[in-house]
């Protein structure tokens, strides 16, 4: 049954909880997008990439748009019925069907701007993702208000299966970006069905409680729109002035950072949102949460992306093959600057929670105003390479602004935001030392990809051990403090282990008592 109360009993395990769900779910999705990406990557041009992600654009654009921020309200509003589920859905069906018509009707511009005719059936194939985007059932994501996202891993999981195998097998027959078309159709279609399976609550149509879905997402929906112009700008840019192909080459860069950043650290920031609105009333368990959250964060991000711009090279010819190796400064600005941009993602999630909308509303306008003129001009004077570098520069802008935006929400001063990374930092750096130095003794482009994974390996597991031990040996000199990574592992980690402990000696003993009884039996009737 789908529960409407919150609950604050036990958030932290709740979290850590939902966090584990969702791990789970991107580890699957993960696998099947680096099997995507391997095998894109090795049959698709950077045409190819370049078109489908140009096409991305005016849908993201248009989503924003009208965007009121629908399940954000259904987690955030203190009171809900069936009646703001209703009045969700219809709001929802109401805005992908206007989407939809509009970008299939805006599909010759589109490829007049970009210069590219190819755009013109993509964007008209894809208006239908945003129909079925319209149809999912909003009450789905009421597990969500109650930090429960066990429902959440197997809609993404099973979504993504079938994408995968839609994705690859039309990859193989057509070798051209209509795979990565299609498997985006079946992806969002699977995904909007299983939001229907086994949720109780059936809503129809209707618009009672529509001034307060509007009057919620109202200031983020502004602040969507500036988001999206402002990190669409690269793209956007990128694609009038220099070409389809050197938005693929920008495109897969991104792809291949967000892979271990995004993803890894996605789990714990979805569960953010709601575990904040759980302790909002409770200033001093609140302001420990962020803490918590962000050294967290820090600890997981940093290393990640650090190692990430270390072995950028190896990365591109593991994953999608020798022709992207001379993408790998991409790799390399843009996955450092990320992990300071996930490791600061909170604000995004304590904003919303306390209702603090209107700062978010101003910072992405400050943004989008700033990425522009900078992203241009950049451009224009060093091609490529100079846009990507001004989209670093940018990202590194909006940690800044992040920062004074925490200050005003919960008066944390910029000093103890530091003090939360301070460890990570002090470890990533030492990491990142120790790898540089090391004399590496062989050269991706001649090795093939099995062979470079067999040669990065030993580089990644040293790595990892330096920063655990640099990371460990800080924490204690540090007192053991409980706002970070290590106390959530020894915490959450040793519950877990204590309860499989537990399992494996209860189911276990069950076993061996029936076999046992077995064995006594047979002696018997021996």
């Amino acid at each position: 049954m789908v529960q409407f109360e919150r609950s604050d009993e036990n958030v932290g395990g709740r979290v850590l909880q939902g966090a584990m769900f969702l791990a789970g779910a991107r580890l699957i999705v993960r696998f099947i997008s680096v099997i995507n990406l391997a095998v894109l990557g090795r049959l698709l041009t950077e045409t190819d990439y370049g078109i489908a992600a140009l096409a991305l654009v005016p849908i993201a654009l248009l989503q924003v748009f009208s965007d009121v921020r629908i399940t954000s309200a259904l987690i955030a509003l203190d009171d809900i019925d069936e009646r703001h589920i209703s009045t969700a859905f219809t709001i929802q069906v109401l805005r992908g069907i206007i989407i939809a018509a509009m970008l299939f009707f805006a599909a010759d511009p589109i490829a007049d701007y970009f210069n590219a005719p190819a755009l013109r059936d993509v964007c008209r194939w894809l208006s239908v993702v945003l129909i079925f985007d319209g149809l999912k059932n909003p009450a789905f994501f009421l597990y969500q208000r109650n930090v429960d996202f066990s429902k959440e891993f197997w809609r993404v999981t099973v979504a993504q299966i079938v994408a995968g195998i839609f994705t690859v097998s039309a990859a193989f027959i057509l070798e051209s970006y209509w795979a990565i078309v299609i498997g985006m159709i079946a992806s969002r279609s699977v995904e909007s069905v299983l939001t229907w399976w086994r949720v109780p609550i059936r809503p129809w149509f209707s618009l009672s409680e529509w001034r307060i879905f509007f009057s919620y997402g109202s200031w983020l929906t502004f602040a969507g729109m500036a988001t999206q112009l402002q990190e669409s700008a690269g793209s956007i840019l990128f694609g009038r002035y220099l070409g389809t192909d050197p938005v693929g080459s920008y495109t897969m860069g991104k792809e291949v950072s967000d892979l271990a950043l995004a993803e890894i650290t996605a789990p714990l920031r979805q569960t953010l949102f709601p575990g904040f609105g759980a302790v909002k009333n409770d200033r001093e368990r609140l302001i420990r949460s962020v803490k918590t959250a962000m050294g967290t964060l820090f600890g997981i991000s940093l290393p990640l992306g650090v190692g990430l711009a270390l072995f950028a090279p190896e990365a591109l010819m593991v994953l999608v093959g020798e022709k992207w190796l001379d993408d790998a400064y991409i790799v390399q600005v843009l996955a450092p600057v990320g992990a300071l941009t996930m490791s600061i993602a909170v604000v995004d999630s304590l904003a919303m929670a306390l209702q603090k909308l209107r700062g978010i509303f101003y910072r992405a306008v400050i943004l989008a105003v700033i990425s522009w003129p900078l992203i241009y001009y950049a451009m224009l004077e060093q091609g490529l390479l100079g846009g990507v570098l001004a989209v670093g520069v940018v990202r590194l802008i909006r940690v800044i602004f992040n920062m004074f935006f925490l200050r005003g929400m919960i008066g944390m001063s910029i000093l103890t935001m530091l003090a939360t990374a301070f460890r990570p930092a002090v470890a990533t750096s030492v990491m990142a030392a120790a790898l540089f130095l090391l004399p590496r003794t062989y050269d991706p482009a001649t090795l093939g990809s099995a062979l470079t994974l067999l040669w990065t390996l030993p580089y990644v597991a040293l790595g990892i051990i330096i920063y655990t031990i640099v990371t460990s040996v800080l924490w204690r000199m540090a007192g053991r403090p409980q706002d970070g990574l290590e106390a959530n592992i020894l915490h959450y980690g040793g519950g877990l282990l204590q309860k499989l402990r537990a399992n494996i000696l209860l189911y276990g003993g069950g076993v061996l008592q029936t076999v046992r009884q077995k064995l006594r039996r047979k002696r018997q009737d021996d």
